[in-house]
């Protein structure tokens, strides 16, 4: 269980306001190194809701969603990405030191982010006279557009792929706009998985308080998901188009948390294996850049729940002590 409110004080809460403002000013810059800053938030802001309390904390958000108001000149989709991702590592912080599990700090913390987030598009939506599912559609057009106008400068347009980008630029888009509810979710939830692995690391070596959460790679999904996927992907086989859309939003998910059974697992064999740094180094970069291993990784999670790779069903694993900083 966290300690409320270790080091409460002006400098320490000025400094947690300029160091999260700052990050969230840097996601300004550049696509690339927005999608960085963005994701740096939510640890951040669990690691300063963490040290300096519930008020300080809360000041800290206040204080870095005001700056990026008035840097962006207003309530933009940037601007509420980086406010959810605030607003994630400060519920993280919230529910953890509850001492609770790991499943529930994690899933009431990504489930109060998203509820929230939902109410403020809706009445986003409401104020300003447009529909939600327009705004939603303009969102991702632009986005599209935004990332072909950056292949174009980058001299790709010879590209087969960029130039089959173009040609289905609307189909795209209809796709997008429909799977966002998962894409959403699935960001949300990676972002807070990253956050508490990020934030035990750092807070371990500071010294700091932190909650725990067990051996994170003994972590295996409930066995009852597994139902849920089969079910998803049958809704993919009927020919009715909410029942296709609903099947892919549940795989969308369901592939997130079987990822991260995955990845424990992984984890699990470099830590037995004593694996040298460079080979984990390796194997998780290739997790981050190429999508076909992160899937593949998916799937291991998936088949694990049969296999027991790690033979914790055999040998009932309960040993709480975790240093291991992934999985």
């Amino acid at each position: 269980m966290l300690h409320q409110a270790e080091k409460t004080g002006p400098k320490n809460m000025l400094a947690g306001a300029g160091i999260t403002s700052l990050i969230f000013l840097a996601a300004g810059l550049s696509p690339v190194l927005g999608v960085a800053a963005f994701f740096m938030l939510p640890p951040v802001m669990f690691y300063y809701r963490s040290l300096l309390g519930r008020q300080a904390g809360m000041t800290v958000l206040s204080v870095a969603g005001a700056v990026a108001l008035v840097r962006w000149g207003g309530m933009t989709p940037d601007v509420g990405v980086g406010l959810t991702l605030l607003a994630l590592g400060f519920f993280l912080a919230e529910f953890a030191e509850k001492g609770l599990s790991i499943e529930p700090t994690i899933l009431f913390a990504c489930g109060a982010v998203l509820a929230g987030g939902l109410v403020v598009l809706a009445l986003y939506s409401n104020l300003s006279g447009v529909g939600l599912g327009a705004m939603v559609s303009d969102y991702v057009g632009k986005n599209l557009e935004l990332t072909l106008r950056l292949y174009e400068d980058a001299g790709m347009t010879d590209d087969p792929g960029v130039a089959a980008l173009a040609e289905s630029m609307d189909a795209l888009k209809t796709l997008l706009v429909r799977i966002l509810p998962a894409l959403a979710a699935a960001m949300v939830l990676l972002a807070a998985w990253a956050t508490i692995l990020t934030a035990r690391v750092v807070m371990k070596r500071r010294g700091h308080a932190f909650p725990d959460f067990g051996r994170l790679n003994r972590w295996a999904a409930p066995d009852f998901l597994v139902w849920a996927a089969i079910v998803s992907g049958g809704l993919l086989l009927l020919p009715v188009t909410v029942a296709k859309v609903t099947g892919i939003n549940g795989l969308i998910v369901l592939v997130v948390v079987y990822f991260f059974q995955g990845i424990a697992i992984v984890s699990f064999y470099f830590e037995t294996r004593n694996a040298p740094a460079a080979l984990r180094v390796l194997v998780y970069g290739m997790m981050a850049v190429w999508q076909m291993t992160a899937l593949l990784v998916a799937c291991l999670g998936f088949v694990d729940t049969w296999a027991d790779f790690r033979r914790l069903r055999r040998a009932g694993e309960t040993d709480p002590d975790d240093d291991e900083p992934v999985g």
